[in-house]
């Protein structure tokens, strides 16, 4: 199981669609509140990619 939710995972980082939802959710939340998340997003995705 735990090795199942890891590859799925790592497909979605891959194939990057995580990225996508994450900047899609963070501009939701930006319209509402005017706080912008997108210097986090990309730190974390820069950490996921990296081997």
């Amino acid at each position: 199981m735990k090795n199942k939710i890891k590859s799925i995972f790592d497909k979605f980082v891959r194939n990057g669609q995580l990225e996508k939802g994450l900047h899609k959710a963070n501009d939701m939340y930006k319209k509402k509140s005017g706080k912008d998340y997108s210097k986090y997003i990309d730190k974390g995705m820069d950490k996921l990619k990296k081997p």
